[in-house]
């Protein structure tokens, strides 16, 4: 369908964008859309672990500040996209989805995406299984243990490291998006404090923690 946004759509991210001076044609409709699909499959997938796979201790509480953050982090990150795609920009109308739109970099960032993606999940579930028993699938402890096995034994942090880069190869789907630059900026510097202090935290608590492991770069940080 050719048409624009509705106007209060459009007087929001005017108001959001800080003006609707600041808001400029960066994305095309194909790119914003496969964009959207990919964020979208992320929240499903984190929501489905969060409320369904993951063990939480009984006694562990989140900040409200975290949990606020959280959520105001991903409906941002809509805003981001759509401020600068055309047909969300005023006097711009959104053009057809094509296939021809996406180039061979952006499909290695579909699949960077989805390799990314997989490895997060699979990071998460030897998490989850720390905590459960082998043989029946029963929870067998709430305590924090040493992760082994997969990208865990390179770096302390690797569900961290692929959201780092599940947000970069979304960078590639919009290259010409400066905000979308502010997120990947802003996902790093927080990805980045979780896992040093989360590297910290393993070293402090055991005392065989591989001395090759690093926090969230392998090899290097």
């Amino acid at each position: 369908m050719n048409a624009t946004a509705p106007e209060l759509v459009l007087e929001f991210l005017d108001f959001v964008a800080g003006g609707q001076a600041n808001r400029n044609v960066q994305v095309n409709s194909t790119s914003a859309l496969v964009a959207s699909v990919l964020l979208t499959i992320q929240c499903a997938r984190r929501f489905y672990e969060t409320n369904f796979v993951q063990i939480f201790s009984k006694n562990s509480k989140i900040n409200w500040s975290h949990y606020l953050v959280g959520h105001l982090h991903y409906f941002g990150a809509i805003l981001a996209l759509l401020s600068n795609t055309e047909g969300f920009v005023r006097g711009t109308l959104p053009s057809a989805f094509s296939l021809k739109h996406i180039s061979l970099i952006q499909c290695l960032c579909i699949f960077i995406f989805h390799f990314s993606w997989t490895q997060q999940y699979k990071s998460n579930m030897i998490l989850v299984n720390l905590r459960k028993d082998a043989k029946s699938g029963e929870i067998k402890t709430e305590n924090h243990l040493l992760p082994t096995g997969g990208f865990f034994n390179i770096i302390s942090s690797p569900h961290m490291l692929f959201e780092v880069v599940m947000y970069l190869a979304i960078l590639g789907l919009l290259p010409t998006s400066n905000t979308w630059l502010l997120v990947v900026i802003w996902v790093f510097v927080n990805q980045l404090a979780n896992a040093l202090l989360t590297h910290k935290w393993y070293k402090e608590n055991f005392k065989n923690y591989p001395r090759n492991r690093k926090a969230l770069i392998p090899f290097i940080l």
